[in-house]
């Protein structure tokens, strides 16, 4: 797998771009994104989104959001659980985009879930936190993402954390069973991150793509919490669908379990 993401890397920077106005669609998340794992793009400057996404009996996230500035969006997220105190986990998931995609460079953001590390401190409250710098390329009707993730972006940890040279807090393990996991102060931290990327390919079909993508996230707080949980193998594939401009829903087979959004 890592041969293939340095593949998909490799072809973001080396091909000028062919496509132009394709619109964005929302991950599981409820921001723009692949299923599970998010892009570099963005909504048109000013779009309000709402929904409700449901994988399983994992977890339930219900999310509101916006297009605040063409560079800057915002979502804020109520995400509920499996868990022995029963409660809900909100969270505030921004996204910066840092460079516009050009002729012969793609689209680079960064973003992070769970940011304000804002709740209760309960077991397993930084499950969901995380970082991550993502870059997006397109041609055609064809979008490609590859970014590295941070936190619950990044529990497979396929490469040491770059930030480890600046010492301190960037070294420390990122267990999410700790509180001190999400917040400002455990931004980019870990000894390790990892790598996730993915495809969405805009069919001929007016409102409909087919996702496809590899999830760095393993899941590690369930596996904490549930010795017996199986996380599977980090791909999943999934539709979305866009009957009108205000209604997007998707459907997906998550690595464990099937899924059905509606946003």
């Amino acid at each position: 797998m890592n041969r293939v993401l340095l593949v998909l890397a490799l072809t973001i920077v080396s091909l000028p771009a062919r496509a132009e106005g394709l619109e964005a669609t929302l991950s599981d998340w409820g921001t723009v994104g692949l299923l599970q794992t998010p892009t570099a793009r963005g909504m048109p400057d000013g779009t309000v989104t709402a929904g409700l996404t449901a994988l399983g009996g994992l977890h339930r996230h219900l999310f509101a959001g916006a297009q605040l500035l063409p560079s800057l969006d915002i979502a804020l997220r109520d995400s509920a659980y499996p868990s022995w105190h029963g409660l809900s986990e909100p969270g505030v998931d921004p996204k910066l985009r840092l460079l516009r995609e050009g002729p012969w460079w793609p689209a680079l953001a960064v973003g992070g879930r769970d940011v304000t590390g804002t709740g209760l401190d309960l077991p397993g409250k930084g499950r969901f936190a995380g970082e991550y710098l993502v870059a997006s390329r397109r041609w055609w009707d064809v979008d490609l993402s590859l970014g590295i993730g941070w936190g619950g972006l990044g529990d497979y940890g396929h490469v040491r954390n770059p930030l480890r040279a600046l010492g301190g807090r960037f070294k420390r393990d990122r267990d999410p069973a700790n509180a001190s996991s999400r917040g400002p102060e455990a931004w980019f931290t870990g000894e390790r991150a990892a790598l996730f990327g993915g495809v969405e390919w805009h069919t001929p079909l007016e409102g409909l793509s087919v996702k496809l993508e590899y999830s760095a996230d393993s899941f590690r707080a369930q596996q904490q919490d549930d010795p017996d949980f199986r996380p599977g193998i980090p791909m999943n594939a999934g539709l979305a669908y866009r009957p009108w401009r205000w209604l997007e829903a998707v459907s997906y087979k998550h690595r464990t379990r099937p899924t059905l959004d509606t946003e």
